[in-house]
């Protein structure tokens, strides 16, 4: 007597990561990237793929009413509201062996970087200004010295973004000076 433990959950994951990485390496065999691909580049041609004969889409039917927000103790939303109307939990081809980008992401890539078919190289997104423009701003009056130098942080690595510039250590120190002086005064 064979009892499977394995929910309909766990059966569609682990035929879907099967035929995923069958449809990868397909992909990977007959396209050329020489500058590398993303994530979303190799996605795309994925869900172009016909899924493989038999195969069971996503066991869970779309949710048909939108999420509520869900509430914290201190009655603070703690989800973002929906856009759109209908979840974004929902996969956006649950008839598709590579159903999300986070499915691919989570359980294709990885299994395929171990076995050292591919090599993942994260790349952080730049979404700061150029120099020319901040330097625009503040000659202009937009925006404060602080939020020039955030923007001019967001461009560095996480490493060099965490490191304060001597700049930014003098203007902490003077407000814990004034913090310092504002307590010790309030004291007396």
């Amino acid at each position: 007597m064979a009892t499977s433990f394995l929910t309909p959950f766990l059966r569609q994951r682990v035929t879907a990561q099967a035929a995923g990485i069958s449809i990868v390496r397909n992909i990977l065999k007959r396209e050329e990237f020489p500058n590398g691909f993303t994530t979303k580049q190799l996605y795309r041609l994925a869900v172009k793929e016909p899924a493989p004969q038999g195969f069971e889409p996503y066991p869970l039917a779309p949710p048909t009413q939108p999420a509520q927000p869900k509430r914290s103790s201190k009655g603070k939303n703690t989800r973002k509201p929906v856009v759109g109307g209908v979840s974004d939990v929902y996969p956006p081809h649950p008839d598709h062996p590579i159903r999300s980008v986070k499915f691919l992401k989570a359980h294709i890539l990885p299994n395929l970087e171990g076995n050292l078919e591919i090599k993942m190289i994260r790349q952080p997104k730049s979404t700061a200004k150029p120099a020319e423009e901040v330097e625009v701003q503040q000659r202009r009056g937009r925006g404060n010295s602080s939020q020039a130098h955030k923007q001019s942080l967001s461009g560095r690595s996480s490493a060099q973004a965490t490191c304060p510039t001597p700049l930014a250590q003098s203007r902490r120190r003077s407000l814990l000076e004034r913090r310092w002086a504002l307590e010790s005064t309030l004291r007396i």
